[in-house]
């Protein structure tokens, strides 16, 4: 079977995403379900609760699949009419952007996430620590996703130095769209509070931070305008958040 054709590639990705999948909370394993709770499943609104999710494993057998038919299929003269790395590369970060967010969705999540509202003014002091906690664990996490993302824009750019990947328009999509990305992580990591010291080195290190972070998510949004314009120059159709970017600097 030629897994190139009639994007057969692509379903192995799939099944390799779905290996070891988490079933939902609170919800009985398909193999036993019965027609009563297929029917209420049906009828209620689905919640990102209630959606299996993948794993972390899954998640790396998926992109090894895809640099394996990279390697196995370069882009050649006598591979153009068939499935080559110049259709797999943009698979390849496609399912790398989605591992980091969602591995970074779920750390904000977290066990906090499942904890009711306190009702009772006794209990008000509690929910100031606990909002002290998700914040401090918000901010964790998309340092995190952060420190995820920066290795894929650099795997991209290594990439789109050389043809024919220069002038791919998916990839050139998908590059703008990870500028405003990163972008968007790092001037929520210029808006993060100062250190709890507010005198001092930690104090400077915090401004200085700051600085920089502000400085890198222009450089990033530079980035995903230059993109918008190659795009709107070759006729393709922007995505709505860069043509939007341009509207506004134009």
């Amino acid at each position: 079977m030629d897994v190139r054709q009639h994007g057969r590639w692509s379903i192995g990705a799939e099944l390799l995403m779905r290996r070891q999948q988490v079933p939902a909370r609170g919800k009985p394993h398909p193999s036993s379900t019965g027609t009563d709770q297929s029917q209420e499943r049906n009828a209620d609104p689905v919640t990102d609760h209630d959606r299996p999710a993948f794993t972390d494993e899954g998640f790396r057998l998926a992109r090894q699949y895809y640099e394996r038919l990279i390697l196995q299929y370069p882009h050649t003269p006598w591979t153009q009419h068939a499935a080559n790395a110049l259709a797999l590369y943009p698979a390849l970060f496609n399912i790398w952007i989605y591992e980091v967010q969602d591995r970074s969705k779920r750390a904000r999540q977290g066990p906090a996430g499942d904890r009711p509202a306190s009702p009772t003014g006794s209990e008000r002091s509690a929910d100031v620590s606990t909002a002290s906690d998700t914040h401090s664990s918000t901010a964790a996490a998309k340092k995190q996703e952060l420190n995820e993302a920066l290795p894929i824009a650099q795997s991209m750019d290594e990439l789109m130095l050389s043809p024919p990947y220069d002038t791919s328009l998916p990839l050139l999509q998908l590059r703008g769209m990870l500028g405003l990305w990163l972008a968007d992580l790092y001037g929520s990591r210029a808006q993060s509070p100062p250190s709890s010291d507010d005198e001092g080195v930690h104090q400077r290190l915090d401004r200085g931070e700051a600085v920089r972070s502000r400085e890198l998510a222009r450089l990033e949004r530079g980035k995903a305008r230059e993109v918008g314009l190659k795009l709107r120059a070759s006729g393709a159709e922007l995505p709505a958040v860069i043509a939007h970017l341009l509207d506004n600097e134009s």
